[in-house]
C-alpha cells in the first residue's frame, strides 16, 4: 500500500502528523470492529476493512510523508494605464451673433415665442372641434349598446370575448401531493404489489426469500426525511446539537434521533393535524422505493450511477465530507421520492426478524416478538454501495441515537374527498 492510499484509507489528509494519524486509526477501529455487525457478509467486510486500516497505519509509522508543495506565487496584476489628458476647453465667441452675444439671444427667443404661439393655436382648434363631434358619437356607442344588451326592460352587460374558464368536475380523489402545517409534503402512494427481498442468486441471506407482498390501501409518504427544522417545530428538542458528524441548518435531516423518539414526533404531529402519523412498515418503505421496479437500486442495477441519486462514503464520507447533507439535493425516484438510497438511514415501524415462508402477503407487520432490534433501511452518506440496495435491511436497538440515523413519516389515507389540495 502507497503513502496516499494509506492517508485515504484512514480518512485524513495527505500529510497529516502522526498524531492525527492515530486519532483517525483509533476512530476506525471502533467504528468497523467485526463485533457490532449482526450479518455475516457485514462482519466480514468489517474484517477486511478493518485490516486495510491496520496496514494504512503501520504505513503511516514507517514511512515519514513528503511535505505539501508549496502554492505557486501569484502573478502580479499589470499596471493601470494612464488616464488620458482632458481635452482643452474651446474657447468663447467674442463677437457675432452667437448665443453669447447679445443679438444672438434675442433671436433665440423670439423663435422659441413664435413656436409656443403655433402650439397654442393649433390645441384650440382641435379642442373646439373635438366638443362639436363627441356628443354626437356618444350618443351613437350608447344606442348601439343597448340595442344589443336589451333584455326586456334591463340592459345588461354583454359578454367578454374571451371564454370563461368553465368549472372542472370535481372528482372524489385526493390530491397527489400535500403540504401540511409544517411545510412537510407528502405524496400519495397507490395500493400494489411487489417483491420483497433478494432474489435467490444473490448471497443476502436476511433478505430471503423474495416473496409477493400486497400493498391494499393507498397513503402519503413524505418527500423529504424530516428535517431539523419540523422535528424543532413539533417537538422543540434539537438533539443533534453540538454532536459530531452534525451540520446543523433548517435543510438538514433532524439525526441522533432514537426509533423511540421518532414514534412520539409522529404521535404529537397526529395530535396537532388531527391525521394520524406514523413509521412505514418494512414492506412500504421498499414498496416506496423501488417505485414499481425489480432492479438492485430504484434507477437500475449499475452502481456507478449511485451518486446521482444518493449521498454515500464514495462521494460524502471519502471526499472529508462526513455528515448528513441537505435533503432534496440528488435525483428523486419515479415516485418523487428523495434520499431513498443513502444520506441518512430511516427507521421503520417493524421489529427486525426473519422472512416467513408464506408465498404471498398482504400488508406485514413484521416480527411480532415484544422485544427486539428496530428495522432500518436505505444506507447512509457513511455506507457503501451494498447497504444502499433497495432491498438491503439492517437493525439497531430502539434507544440507539446516531449520527447517520433519520426518517420520514407515513400519513394515514383521508377520508375521500374531505382533504383540501395543497
Amino acid at each position: 500500500m502507497d503513502l496516499k492510499e494509506a492517508f485515504a484509507t484512514l480518512e485524513i489528509e495527505y500529510g497529516s502528523s502522526i498524531a492525527e494519524a492515530r486519532t483517525a486509526y483509533r476512530r476506525l477501529c471502533i467504528v468497523w470492529h467485526p463485533d457490532r455487525f449482526q450479518d455475516v457478509e457485514l462482519k466480514t467486510h468489517a474484517e477486511e476493512k478493518l485490516k486495510r486500516i491496520n496496514e494504512a497505519y503501520s504505513t503511516i509509522k514507517l514511512v515519514k510523508p513528503a511535505p505539501k508543495p508549496k502554492p505557486a506565487p501569484k502573478p502580479k496584476p499589470a499596471p493601470k494605464p494612464a488616464p488620458k489628458p482632458k481635452p482643452a476647453p474651446k474657447p468663447k465667441s467674442e463677437g457675432g451673433l452667437g448665443r453669447e452675444s447679445p443679438v444672438g439671444a434675442l433671436l433665440v427667443g423670439i423663435s422659441v415665442a413664435v413656436v409656443v404661439f403655433v402650439v397654442i393655436f393649433a390645441w384650440v382648434s382641435s379642442s373646439q372641434q373635438n366638443h362639436v363631434e363627441e356628443p354626437k358619437n356618444y350618443v351613437e356607442k350608447a344606442k348601439n349598446y343597448v340595442e344589443k344588451t336589451h333584455v326586456g326592460d334591463i340592459a345588461v352587460r354583454t359578454e367578454p370575448e374571451f371564454p370563461q374558464p368553465q368549472p372542472q368536475n370535481i372528482k372524489n380523489e385526493p390530491p397527489r401531493l400535500l403540504k401540511n402545517t409544517i411545510g412537510m409534503q407528502l405524496v400519495r402512494i397507490p395500493a400494489g404489489e411487489f417483491r420483497m427481498g433478494s432474489p435467490d442468486s444473490d448471497t443476502n441471506g436476511n433478505e430471503k426469500p423474495q416473496h409477493l407482498v400486497k400493498i391494499t390501501k393507498p397513503f402519503y409518504l413524505s418527500v423529504y426525511e424530516v428535517t431539523q427544522q419540523q422535528y424543532e417545530k413539533v417537538t422543540g428538542l434539537y438533539p443533534w446539537r453540538n454532536q459530531k458528524y452534525t451540520r446543523e441548518g433548517p435543510n438538514y435531516p433532524a439525526t441522533w434521533v432514537s426509533h423511540e423518539e421518532a414514534v412520539a414526533f409522529c404521535r404529537k404531529l397526529s395530535g396537532q393535524e388531527g391525521v394520524d402519523y406514523r413509521l412505514p412498515t418494512e414492506a412500504e418503505w421498499e414498496y416506496c422505493c423501488r417505485a414499481g421496479t425489480t432492479t438492485v437500486y430504484s434507477f437500475g442495477d449499475d452502481a456507478s450511477e449511485l451518486g446521482r441519486y444518493a449521498w454515500y462514503d464514495n462521494n460524502a464520507r471519502y471526499r472529508a465530507a462526513h455528515y448528513a447533507h441537505g435533503v432534496g439535493e440528488k435525483l428523486p425516484n419515479s415516485w418523487g421520492l428523495y434520499d431513498m438510497h443513502g444520506n441518512v438511514l430511516e427507521w421503520c415501524h417493524d421489529k427486525y426478524g426473519p422472512f416467513g415462508s408464506e408465498g404471498v402477503v398482504s400488508d406485514p407487520l413484521g416480527s411480532v416478538q415484544r422485544y427486539g432490534y428496530m428495522v432500518l433501511r436505505g444506507g447512509s452518506y457513511h455506507d457503501g454501495s451494498a447497504l444502499l440496495r433497495s432491498a438491503c435491511r439492517i437493525s439497531k436497538a430502539p434507544i440507539s441515537h446516531w449520527y447517520s440515523i433519520g426518517f420520514r413519516p407515513v400519513r394515514t389515507f383521508p377520508p375521500i374527498g374531505n382533504e383540501p389540495t395543497q
